[in-house]
């Protein structure tokens, strides 16, 4: 996706709808998280946002 196309399609996060995740889809995107790889040349420049869920912590925990 192209850089301009992003911001574009960048709103406020009143409107998007908060959705239920299951524990095994958490878990899941935990994984991935984790067992993804960064690059060396990339590390540097490499930034991981994080929403927190109060819910999400309960069910990791």
């Amino acid at each position: 996706m192209e850089f301009e196309k992003v911001i574009a399609q960048n709103h406020t996060s009143e409107h998007f709808k908060g959705i239920h995740l299951t524990r095994a889809q958490i878990e899941s995107i935990v994984k991935a998280g984790q067992s993804a790889p960064i690059v060396d040349e990339l590390r540097d420049q490499f930034h991981i946002s994080v929403i927190s869920s109060e819910r999400a912590l309960e069910y990791l925990t």
